[in-house]
């Protein structure tokens, strides 16, 4: 597959160009390491416009120690993406696979043996000190993360019902332990916006899908201040069908709710070589993704759970390779799946009058050349040529004398 680098250079070659025309959020789980390697940095700011931290804002990290708060890599993340004109996801405040040792060896069992009470205290203390201090710099919350069990058979005979997943924070507190987590956040930051995040539950034919739902609908009639859903979608490249997730997708529409997709990789299958339909077939299910995000408001985004195929949790055991489901490649090179997404981006700005055709052909080739074809800088308004040296220059296609 051939390198293409070309979004490092010039925006328009770039999804994130063409998101913010839009409006979404087209964003990338990063390590806080990435904000000082010179070359993932760059990547990073050039390919995308939002940033969320794989790692670093989990409660593990962040309360390791009982009321000793660790800010000090999510800060680094603030600072990059302020620094680069990018927003800043939270992820999450609430994860069973994410908590300090004090709290449970293994995030399920009780085995420090709190009372509810006593849990819900620390809880609601780590979450208002968290997302207190990230207020005004994280613009939306995953509060909690995978909070249903994976065997949703309840919905056979009852259609309205779900199934919790155990955890201690469930088997503790009681399901109430959602409702009081995103009381709390809201609290701490009333402006961020606050999403359930689960997987699973992305083709309306599954039953964690109906199920997923369910609690949401639930949470809603409590009065639960839930803002959004997070749909994760780790996927195999070629088994995610554009009606189910459609489906899906309307029926947040009708509470009232945003939606994102917030963890996006299509796995390959195992192996050292992949042909050219592999790789358009993987592009044609991200484009499914795009699609649905470019036609409904209330879909506010997508976001890939690793920054190239050289960093994603998605291991095979195939002679130690990996699958290869993210956008950009172990060179960080634009695989045919980010450009099928920034076709989608780019035709709907191109038909919503966003940005005329002509305007885009502006924006193709922003520099100034002189007549030797040097480049010589970069500008949005050509009466900043005049400021040059004497002589003939070209830019977008015409020439500027300047005496």
């Amino acid at each position: 597959m051939p390198v293409d680098k070309s979004y490092l250079t010039d925006e328009t070659k770039s999804v994130r160009y063409w998101a913010d025309l839009l409006g979404k959020d087209f964003g990338v789980a990063i390590n806080s390491s990435a904000t000082t390697n010179a070359t993932q940095s760059a990547v990073t700011a050039a390919a995308f416009n939002t940033i969320v931290a794989e790692w670093e804002m989990k409660f593990a990290n962040t309360e390791k120690t009982r009321n000793v708060f660790n800010y000090k890599e999510g800060d680094a993340l603030y600072k990059f993406a302020s620094e680069n004109g990018m927003k800043l996801r939270g992820h999450c405040l609430v994860w069973h696979e994410s908590v300090p040792s004090w709290v449970s060896s293994d995030g399920i069992k009780n085995d420090k043996n709190w009372t509810r009470e006593e849990l819900l205290k620390v809880l609601k203390n780590h979450i208002m000190n968290v997302a207190g201090h990230y207020k005004g710099k994280v613009y939306e919350w995953d509060v909690v993360n995978e909070c249903l069990s994976n065997d949703q058979s309840i919905i056979k005979t009852n259609s309205s019902g779900y199934t919790m997943r155990n955890t201690v924070w469930y088997d503790v507190i009681g399901e109430d332990f959602l409702d009081s987590a995103f009381v709390w956040a809201h609290r701490a930051d009333p402006d961020a916006k606050l999403y359930l995040n689960d997987y699973g539950n992305e083709k309306w034919s599954d039953a964690k899908s109906k199920a997923f739902l369910n609690l949401v609908k639930s949470m809603k009639r409590r009065g639960v201040p839930i803002n959004g859903v997070g749909l994760q979608c780790h996927y195999n490249y070629n088994n995610l069908d554009s009606t189910e997730i459609a489906n899906t997708v309307y029926e947040y529409k009708k509470l009232g709710l945003e939606l994102k997709f917030t963890e996006i990789d299509l796995s390959m299958q195992n192996s050292q070589f992949y042909s050219d339909e592999q790789w358009e077939e993987q592009a044609r299910t991200y484009r499914v993704l795009a699609n649905i995000c470019r036609l409904r408001p209330y879909v506010t985004g997508m976001l890939v759970w690793g920054l190239s195929d050289g960093q994603t949790w998605v291991n095979s055991t195939a002679a130690g390779t990996k699958g290869q489901p993210l956008l950009l490649n172990y060179f960080y090179g634009a695989k045919p799946g980010y450009e099928a997404i920034r076709r989608v981006f780019r035709d709907k700005v191109i038909d919503s009058g966003i940005l005329s055709p002509s305007e885009e052909r502006v924006a193709r080739d922003n520099t100034v050349y002189d007549l030797t074809g040097k480049p010589r800088y970069v500008t949005d308004d050509p009466k900043s040529i005049y400021s040059l040296p004497k002589g003939l220059y070209i830019y977008n296609g015409q020439k500027y004398i300047v005496k």
